[in-house]
């Protein structure tokens, strides 16, 4: 028989408050308390509603997360859970319940006009309400995570493109006259995020050892304020050493604010020391640059190239000149070595290739020199 935490033998509650339904759902329902009881996860008293629960955790959200984050949670709780589950008892809420609202918003979830949401917007949905559950769960307003019995819809990974030297160089070329050149440039060598470079100072960059140092990144609220936000992991806060014509780039993005600076006078204000900037010193919107990045390949040829692709760009030319991929997965910033090979297998024919070649090449200098050729 089970003990008590504090060591003392289990005994059955003598009343336990009960919801019961009637006929074979009351006796599931007892099946399911009795056997939470043993578990020691029975909440006894009466259960708040979903949505009571759902404002806790947003509250309990709000200073733990960015301003973007923050709205994008208050969004998904607004507009997907509360109007389908909002009323549901936490210890009513059934996965079963929750499977339903996921199909259902697969085929007819859009808020504007007609037809489902995505799978990667379900997914979304699912997080939300699975995070909030699990803060539930901690706070012991529950007993499980009913999220665990639902299946959100898998997610078909977004195909990617990556260029190769010459488009990329062709990409740069192209930018001459644009405010972007120098960006562009350095997106595609460094591999930074768009808002790390955008949130980049000059106070970054060790011009001598040739690296730049990567600790916060660019953050645009709902309302279109901008601000800076420290990464989000210890791995995104990263020194990224750079090719010496990356380096190159740099000085010459700083020669042109120079020139910048001395014809506007004080009305060229860059208070953040940011490298990259408006005409004015102020920080760049970033969805402006991206908007101005997809008109500029609109016309070469790149309808569908994005401008997180530069990102990719770098990856793949690294992987593909043979850098090792911690190296890599170090330089992007990401969580695991694993998540890097997984992103960009695609890359490891062609690694495959170059390491026989090279193995071929080794062992048939060897055979040369043991045949004293």
């Amino acid at each position: 028989m089970p003990r008590a935490a504090q060591g003392r033998r289990w005994q059955p509650p003598a009343e336990v408050p009960v919801w019961v339904p009637h006929g074979e759902a009351a006796h599931d329902e007892l099946v399911r308390v009795l056997g939470d009881i043993r578990k020691g996860v029975y909440i006894d008293g009466p259960s708040m509603p979903l949505s009571a629960l759902l404002e806790r955790w947003l509250k309990h959200m709000k200073n733990r997360v960015s301003a973007r984050s923050y709205a994008r949670y208050r969004e998904i709780v607004t507009l997907y859970i509360n109007p389908r589950l909002g009323a549901t008892p936490l210890d009513k809420l059934r996965g079963s319940a929750i499977q339903a609202v996921y199909d259902e918003l697969l085929v007819n979830g859009r808020t504007r006009g007609s037809g489902g949401l995505s799978s990667r917007s379900v997914q979304y949905v699912h997080r939300t309400l699975h995070s909030a559950m699990q803060f539930a769960l901690r706070q012991e307003f529950v007993g499980r995570n009913p999220c665990v019995s639902a299946q959100a819809p898998s997610v078909i990974r977004r195909e990617f493109q990556a260029l190769d030297e010459a488009g990329l160089i062709k990409l740069v070329d192209t930018a001459r006259d644009t405010p972007f050149q120098g960006f562009i440039f350095l997106a595609g060598m460094s591999g930074l995020r768009r808002n790390e470079l955008l949130a980049l100072s000059w106070a970054s960059v060790d011009w001598t050892a040739g690296t730049i140092s990567v600790h916060r990144s660019m953050e645009k609220s709902p309302s279109g304020e901008l601000s800076f936000k420290s990464p989000k992991t210890d791995r995104s806060r990263r020194l990224v050493a750079l090719p010496s014509l990356a380096m190159d780039v740099l000085k010459s993005v700083k020669v042109k604010q120079a020139a910048q600076k001395l014809a506007l006078g004080p009305d060229f204000r860059n208070d953040h020391d940011l490298v990259f900037t408006d005409g004015f010193g102020a920080p760049l919107n970033p969805d402006t640059v991206s908007k101005s990045f997809s008109r500029l390949v609109r016309g070469l040829g790149y309808p569908k190239l994005r401008l997180h692709d530069l990102r990719h760009t770098a990856a793949t030319l690294m992987l593909r000149q043979g850098v090792h991929a911690k190296i890599v997965s170090e330089m992007l910033g990401h969580s695991s070595v694993a998540l890097t090979l997984d992103t960009y297998s695609h890359v490891a024919p062609t690694m495959q290739e170059s390491a026989a070649a090279k193995m071929d090449a080794a062992l048939r200098s060897a055979m040369r020199k043991a045949q004293g050729g």
